[in-house]
């Protein structure tokens, strides 16, 4: 025990000495520092910044019409605190943290959805639910006027507006504060959560079964049945069309995604399924017919892998394993190729965005479907934000998007190594109180309390 704890000394001591060695130069309260979870790599560190876009009244700001995304910063997070999640609801934004913590903004409070009896539109944490104790969650979605949350334990916690039943709660009475739903049977841990507009996709992780509840109208839940709403959660089945006439298969989801009234499912054969509405081609059919049950996607590029899947209002974008993007929707209704892109590492979108955020190899953003399909650069992260960073040695930059209504959330990360003047150091101080009042963290002398240092 004595080596054990000489050795958490000597770490704790050699990362003090690193971040003497380094200065956030601007913004120095809310720029956000850490180290990466390899301890031997003590050189290495990690940076990142929440952005926002478009109606800033949805993230607790001023103004809308941001067409460039504006640095948002949030003083409500605790020491030692960062985000690791966000997504952005109607008219609401919500980010959980490496705290188990979620913090919710914005102009949804009589709906329920920011979960929480504060009616500040800032960013502001959420501190009780129906429970003996807060969960630590890990995961949130926002939506339509609701906000669902998982827990590390594997629970699914859902608060606001619930007319549809897509709260999963088995009534449609509204909340304004998180409860747990309780899923028919106990097949594992939930380890996924999506929401379309009005309708909620829930994944478990040991038997694979999946679930939808609430909206219901065009057979978005893919049950077989359509225009009746469900207000708790029902399983929906995917068979495998390669079954013999013995033995129907179901096959294990491994993605989904939601639109406004469509759903869509990744499986583990590498095939992708959807159901709902059909009006604008979204469901890759060949047709606009609506699917009450889910039907395969056979026209996609055949030698590439769909790693990801992302859907919009009316749209479905698919991430290729060759760097390419295809989509369906606004009027195509076969797999068409995003022209003019290349080397997508990942996509984004919402059920009530009309566009989808496609992320390049360095971190370029484009956006497609606004103005058809060709897409347009968006935005990158700019490199003055790069403070205290060799840019020869910067890796590992991502950026996760969020899209909603009116606007978007961006997250955005970067991994280097330091490259910072001598003896310019960030400054350290004891707690404030309006920072609210925590156990000291083991992981920072008890003296040392910077609001922007943090580590993981």
């Amino acid at each position: 025990m004595k080596m054990a704890h000489s050795n958490t000394l000597l770490i704790l001591i050699e990362m003090v000495v690193l971040l003497s060695s380094c200065i956030a130069i601007e913004d120095q309260q809310h720029t956000e520092w850490y180290l990466p979870n390899n301890d031997n790599d003590s050189n290495s560190i990690k940076k990142s910044w929440l952005f926002g876009s478009g109606d800033s009244t949805d993230w607790g700001g001023v103004g809308s019409g941001h067409k460039i995304p504006q640095q948002i910063i949030i003083p409500s997070l605790l020491n030692g605190e960062h985000i690791t999640g966000v997504s952005a609801g109607g008219q609401h934004s919500a980010v959980v943290t490496n705290n188990g913590r979620i913090l919710t903004a914005g102009s949804s409070s009589d709906s329920g959805a920011l979960g929480r009896s504060i009616s500040s539109s800032g960013f502001m944490p959420v501190t009780e639910v129906e429970s003996s104790s807060l969960p630590t969650f890990v995961k949130v979605v926002a939506s339509q006027d609701y906000t669902l949350a998982l827990d590390r334990l594997g629970n699914l916690w859902s608060t606001g507006t619930n007319a549809y039943g897509q709260l999963c709660q088995g009534d449609t009475a509204s909340r304004n504060r998180f409860k747990k739903v309780q899923l028919p049977s106990n097949g594992g841990s939930i380890i996924d959560v999506v929401a379309g507009e009005r309708h909620t996709l829930i994944r478990q992780e040991n038997n694979g079964k999946v679930w939808g509840c609430g909206w219901n109208e065009y057979g978005q839940l893919g049950i077989g049945v359509k225009g009746k709403n469900v207000l708790s959660p029902v399983e929906i089945k995917i068979d495998d069309p390669d079954s013999n006439d013995d033995m129907i298969n179901h096959e294990v989801v491994t993605d989904m995604a939601a639109g406004r009234g469509s759903s869509y499912f990744k499986t583990s054969s590498g095939h992708v399924y959807a159901a709902g509405t059909n009006y604008k081609g979204q469901l890759c059919l060949g047709h606009r017919d609506n699917r009450p049950l889910p039907a395969r996607i056979t026209d996609l590029e055949d030698g590439s892998v769909v790693e990801s899947i992302a859907a919009g209002m009316s749209s479905i974008y698919f991430q290729l394993s060759n760097g390419q993007v295809l989509a369906c929707g606004d009027d195509m209704n076969i797999p068409t190729r995003v022209p003019d892109v290349k080397n997508i590492k990942a996509i984004f979108s919402g059920p009530a965005s009309p566009i989808a955020y496609l992320v390049g190899e360095e971190q370029n953003i484009f956006t497609s479907g606004s103005n058809g399909l060709s897409p347009r650069k968006n935005w990158q992260v700019p490199d003055s934000l790069l403070t205290c960073v060799n840019e020869q040695t910067a890796q590992n930059k991502t950026v996760d998007i969020s899209t909603g209504n009116d606007h978007t959330l961006y997250l955005a990360r970067v991994e280097t190594t330091l490259d910072c003047l001598e003896g310019s150091a960030p400054t350290f101080s004891t707690p404030s109180p309006t920072q609210g009042t925590t156990s000291t963290p083991t992981y920072l002398p008890t003296q040392a309390n910077v609001s922007n240092l943090y580590y993981v």
